[in-house]
């Protein structure tokens, strides 16, 4: 996640597989607002994943768009 602004965005962000929680990180000031995750193994088939930032008191909520992923 991105913030077109001068402050950084801090604290937890949870990605989920299917509506279900899969990992949870820590974006910290020294990630500048851009964090890399490895996640655990899917199952094989059609996954939908989306990443959400909860948001602080001075950054907004974001939940980026869904990423279809294929596992074989």
């Amino acid at each position: 996640m991105k913030s077109p602004s001068d402050i950084v965005p801090t604290g937890k962000i949870k990605i989920k597989a299917d509506g279900k929680v899969v990992k949870k990180v820590r974006l910290k000031k020294k990630h500048d607002g851009s964090r890399t995750v490895k996640l655990p193994r899917l199952s094989d088939g059609h996954h939908t994943i989306k990443v959400v930032y909860p948001g602080t008191s001075k950054t907004k909520r974001a939940v980026k768009r869904n990423l279809y992923v294929w596992v074989r």
